[in-house]
């Protein structure tokens, strides 16, 4: 939910702001959300991005906000390690979009329960109720960002680092049934990506029908990270992904250049802090043709 009409260009949003024909915008889950910051760039651009956020639901805010791009207007998909899969939700990650998508763009499973939350919680009982409130203050720490998230340096030391970086992979294993990242993907994660290949080139069509660009754009992550993530798990998990999806997009790809994997740039092993988001951001505009300027990138 957009309590404050500021992420979204709502039509809270309009009558407050002047501003049309933006130049870009972002989709994506977490790590996108951490890793573009507009301001101070001279280019208009927007974060849709959430903490977390579905394929699906990228595509969704896309179709219902589009109207705000200029013709031409760049859509940055961020392609993340597990973009390829799909993820099972509930009324929780369709509640948080009320007030938000239009009710028709909703998913249908689950839109009625929501609403119906909505109007009437006490009915639901106190699991219910414990849900959203967890899911509240979840976006509350969202809003109040983490350590490190604002400031120009990681928090983090080299063991901190190593030890977050496992936490990571261990956490996507354990979400989406993976033993072995180098392993074939399993009967239920194909399916997964059947889905997924189907939203992907559904967004894609979507862009293009309407005069905008698609460009995927690959984001960085620390050395730490990066490390556990080899070759041959990128081509099962991402590239083989892409292929499947069998569309011509641009492809700005910055997982394994070294200079993005300064661990300086970012506030925890995953994550880009203040200084790594601004120059992050004017490189990816910079390749893109949307700002030619290239002083203090790195």
């Amino acid at each position: 939910m957009d309590y404050g009409h500021t992420r979204y260009p709502d039509n809270v949003w309009y009558r407050e702001h002047d501003e049309r024909n933006y130049a870009c915008v972002n989709l994506g889950s977490s790590a996108a959300y951490w890793c573009f910051d507009y301001t101070g760039t001279d280019v208009r651009g927007m974060n849709w991005a959430n903490v977390p956020q579905t394929l699906l639901d990228d595509f969704r805010l896309l179709q219902n906000f589009h109207s705000i791009l200029r013709q031409g207007g760049k859509i940055f998909i961020v392609i993340m390690p597990f973009t390829g899969l799909n993820k099972r939700t509930g009324w929780m990650d369709t509640f948080k979009y009320l007030g938000t998508l239009d009710y028709t763009l909703l998913d249908p499973t689950w839109r009625s329960k929501a609403y119906r939350f909505n109007a009437m919680p006490i009915f639901f009982g106190r699991s219910a109720l414990r849900a959203v409130i967890r899911y509240l203050l979840k976006k509350e720490r969202v809003s109040v960002p983490p350590a490190g998230a604002t400031q120009e340096e990681n928090p983090m030391g080299p063991q901190a680092l190593e030890k977050d970086a496992e936490r990571w992979v261990a956490g996507w294993q354990a979400q989406f049934g993976i033993q072995d990242l180098e392993a074939p993907l399993t009967a239920e994660n194909l399916e997964g990506r059947a889905i997924r290949v189907k939203v992907m080139r559904e967004l894609v069509d979507f862009a293009r029908e309407r005069g905008y660009e698609p460009i995927y754009v690959i984001p960085p992550m620390t050395a730490a990270l990066a490390n556990r993530l080899t070759p041959v798990f990128w081509e099962q998990y991402v590239a083989s992904f892409l292929r499947e999806v069998d569309r011509d997009v641009r492809t700005l790809d910055y997982l394994r250049q070294p200079k993005w994997q300064d661990a300086s740039l970012f506030f925890n092993s995953f994550f880009m802090n203040a200084k790594g988001r601004r120059l992050f951001t004017k490189q990816v505009l910079m390749d893109c043709g949307l700002c030619p300027l290239a002083d203090g990138v790195p």
